[in-house]
């Protein structure tokens, strides 16, 4: 999967835990039909329509998922071939990797492993 609206999306959904809409809701019109809009838990927004964060693209919005991911060991470097590579290892669990994602981007790599992590196979 590229990076894109698709996976910023898609991790708002699986590790931030929003629900995402598309098209109108709730009497808000959204900026643009294509463009995916995230409603946060209640608590954070009160219901207040926003757009959703570039993480795919962002490595500091990146980042706000890999700090939410407290129970994994996170590692992030280059491959031989110049590719990111992030890992999330499970702590005190006594398995291997959880799991790992590749890109040419550092907040590629990470949103590719989360998703990986999250039980979405089709990055």
């Amino acid at each position: 999967m590229p990076a894109g609206r698709e996976m910023n999306a898609l991790i708002a959904e699986k590790a931030m835990g929003w629900t995402v809409f598309y098209g109108e809701y709730k009497g808000y019109e959204l900026f643009d039909d294509e463009v995916a809009q995230g409603y946060p838990p209640k608590e954070e927004a009160d219901g207040v329509p926003f757009e959703i964060p570039y993480y795919s693209t962002d490595i500091a919005a990146a980042w706000e998922v890999v700090n939410r991911m407290k129970n994994y060991f996170f590692v992030c470097g280059r491959t031989d071939e110049g590719r990111w590579e992030a890992i999330f290892y499970p702590v005190n669990s006594g398995i291997g990797k959880l799991s790992e994602g590749r890109g040419d981007t550092v907040s590629l790599a990470i949103c590719r492993a989360i998703l990986k992590a999250m039980g979405v196979n089709e990055v």
